[in-house]
């Protein structure tokens, strides 16, 4: 206890169920101070479930399952920041699959909630955490997060209904979505947060129709990493573990993730690895289904036929380097770009350089929210993306057929 601050612990002993906010913020000094062990946070006045949520596991199953966790409906029965008692609300408890040590559960358990934290206190268009719970089980701690209740599901849900029934879903209100998560990304990464699973189905809508970045289980706050440098230094070997630096969704995930392959006994160079280029390839893949276009390989990597014609085609015709003009009279014909080709015209020159397969030359954030294709639908959209009670009636409405 003697590297622990006794103001920081005095103020944790004394929280109540409605500072949930003091909470969050004082595990964040803890993290800042590399203080969340097992010693410190033994000491910390977690609220349990039963605490906060009236939650039955036995007589009503989950509304999900997943590699990450499992969801539980609830309802709020204590008050806690932002959310009133008897509201409905989701139980997400954090699974530890492959049986980590019980400190590195714990931290990823708190850096999911952090991160996420961190995340909705900057953009309106990532999903709140309400709580971080503990629950002993056996003998053995159980975290879950208190999340929103979205009854209006995901992107992909909707996405496959607009297909199916071939309803009408205009390109503005696909680009709306997109400008929504574009800046929601931006936020994240001006605080050193990637989200490492973009994808729709973990961009969830709300009671408004609007959209919301969601499922931190991958993320990564970046100010943190030099824990997976030298993990001696925090007493916990399963950090170390390469295949940390390279998770994700196979069918999102940037070229340069690809590099690590368990069966094989190369160590991958993870030192320069750049994973907000990262969540941008995976936004450039986002774009093609959020304007219900297949993406246009399968897996980014050469075992894939698409995906090799395409990086070959971008090299030799030096793609990152042509203008809009060149895109769209000259290289949109080629063999190795027919998805390309079903995207608006104003688009193309923006999602191909986002799919740069060299992420050292890929447009970064910046570059894609200064291009001119960005900042005209900014312009055209800007009350909607500035409206942090956004009503989307065109949504609610396919929602409802």
């Amino acid at each position: 206890m003697t590297d622990l601050d006794e103001a920081i612990v005095s103020k944790l002993t004394d929280q109540r169920l409605d500072d949930n906010k003091d909470f969050s913020e004082y595990l964040g000094d803890l993290e800042t101070q590399h203080l969340l062990d097992e010693e410190h946070l033994s000491l910390l006045p977690f609220p349990s479930c039963g605490d906060i949520c009236y939650l039955d596991k036995t007589s009503n199953p989950p509304i999900f399952e997943g590699s990450g966790g499992i969801i539980w409906k609830s309802r709020i029965k204590a008050k806690i920041n932002g959310v009133k008692i008897g509201d409905t609300v989701a139980i997400k408890c954090l699974l530890n699959p492959e049986n980590k040590k019980p400190a590195t559960y714990m931290k990823n358990s708190l850096s999911e909630f952090l991160t996420m934290k961190r995340g909705c206190l900057k953009n309106h268009s990532i999903s709140q955490v309400y709580a971080i719970c503990r629950d002993m089980e056996d003998g053995v701690a159980q975290y879950s997060l208190v999340l929103p209740y979205f009854k209006n599901g995901d992107l992909l849900s909707l996405l496959t209904k607009v297909t199916r029934y071939n309803l009408a879903f205009p390109q503005s209100e696909r680009d709306l979505i997109f400008c929504k998560i574009i800046n929601a990304v931006k936020a994240l990464q001006n605080e050193n947060i990637v989200h490492r699973d973009i994808k729709p189905e973990n961009v969830l809508i709300d009671d408004n129709g609007d959209v919301k970045l969601g499922d931190f289980g991958y993320a990564i706050y970046l100010a943190k990493t030099e824990m997976y440098e030298d993990p001696t230094k925090y007493g916990d070997d399963d950090l170390r573990n390469d295949s940390n630096f390279f998770l994700g969704t196979k069918s999102f995930k940037a070229p340069e993730l690809f590099q690590y392959d368990p069966t094989k006994e190369h160590k991958p160079n993870h030192e320069g690895l750049n994973l907000k280029a990262s969540d941008i390839w995976s936004l450039g893949l986002f774009y093609f289904l959020v304007s219900s276009i297949p993406r246009p390989w399968k897996v980014a990597n050469s075992s894939d036929k698409e995906y090799k014609d395409y990086a070959r085609i971008y090299g030799l015709m030096n793609i990152d380097e042509a203008t809009e003009a060149d895109i769209n009279m000259n290289i949109i014909s080629q063999p190795a770009l027919p998805k390309f080709k079903k995207l608006p015209d104003s688009s193309r020159e923006c999602i191909l350089k986002m799919l740069n397969p060299d992420p050292q030359r890929r447009w970064d954030i910046k570059q894609v929210t200064r291009s001119e294709w960005f900042r005209d639908r900014q312009y055209t959209f800007k009350s909607k993306l500035d409206d942090k009670t956004h009503r989307n009636e065109f949504v609610l409405n396919l929602l409802s057929y």
